[in-house]
């Protein structure tokens, strides 16, 4: 987890599929998974979920509950929008020093182990962020709706709209192409229908096909990756990234798009530290360091 062990803390890292929370106490660490915890989708529902996975981690310890309540505490959640969203859910949990964030802070300090540097987080969604001297810059995130560039929802809705331009002879078949019209029975509309009632992950789950052609030289397939790529540049650039400073590529797709970047991008990538799990035991450390520097 990269520094000191030394404190007993609680991290949590909360999404729209899961929530995992850490328990590091008397030198031991154990975790336990519970149900979804996206702020904003559902609060009441996360705050439950994160309640219960607090109660669950507490037995697995061999703790009371009031004990773990007392730890400090870092909490990284998805659709922590706000500093007011940040303080309605601490209050709803049974922590008495907890910080509450969006969970791209404990991503991005378990991925470079608190260092400096910048994550590239891929997967159904999207964002960026990057660690230096100044603090933390965070770019994206902002939903499927509105952003999500380079996500693999993002590839899968891409996908699905170049074939209906090759329906209309705007754009050129390709094998790419052609194997998602068919999943779709050859039939626009189907694909249409699909679109209407698809979910994020449901955009998301063709990401696959459209990373393999890419792979394999598809146009289509190299063009809407090569499109990822053009806006995870934009961002670092952004985010004022350098080249000497240190790159990871998460989540379920990030690592494959290293292949497609610019080389001055690419030889910067490193492999993840560690997760945002670990990230925000980290933090929690940090946070019960800070603690025990003001006691004193």
């Amino acid at each position: 987890m990269g520094e000191s062990n030394s404190h007993n803390v609680v991290g949590i890292d909360g999404g729209g599929t899961s929530c995992r929370i850490g328990l590091l106490a008397r030198g031991e660490f154990v975790q336990v998974q519970t149900g979804p915890a996206n702020v904003t989708t559902d609060l009441e529902r996360a705050l439950a979920n994160i309640s219960q996975g607090l109660r669950d981690v507490a037995d697995k310890a061999g703790l009371a509950l009031e004990a773990v309540s007392k730890m400090p505490a870092f909490v990284g959640l998805a659709g922590v929008l706000d500093a007011k969203m940040a303080n309605c859910v601490a209050r709803g949990l049974p922590l008495t020093d907890a910080r509450v964030a969006d969970d791209r802070i404990s991503m991005l300090a378990g991925a470079l182990g608190g260092q400096n540097g910048t994550v590239a987080g891929i997967g159904t969604g999207s964002f960026l962020a990057r660690q230096s001297d100044l603090g933390v810059q965070l770019i994206g995130g902002h939903g499927f709706v509105l952003g999500d560039d380079a996500s693999g929802a993002w590839m899968g809705r891409r996908l699905l709209a170049h074939c209906l331009l090759v329906q209309d002879g705007i754009a050129s078949a390709t094998g790419l192409s052609a194997a998602a019209l068919d999943h779709f029975g050859g039939q626009p509309k189907h694909l249409i229908e699909f679109a209407r009632h698809a979910a994020p992950k449901d955009f998301g789950a063709l990401a696959p096909q459209v990373l393999s052609a890419a792979r394999d030289g598809d146009a289509a397939g190299l063009a809407i990756v090569r499109r990822g790529v053009e806006y995870v540049v934009a961002g670092l650039d952004a985010l004022g990234w350098t080249r000497d400073e240190a790159l990871c590529m998460t989540g379920g797709l990030g690592p494959h798009y290293a292949r497609f970047l610019p080389d001055e991008v690419a030889t910067a990538v490193v492999q993840p530290r560690g997760t945002a799990l670990d990230g925000a035991i980290l933090l929690a450390q940090r946070m019960a360091g800070e603690t025990m520097v003001r006691a004193q």
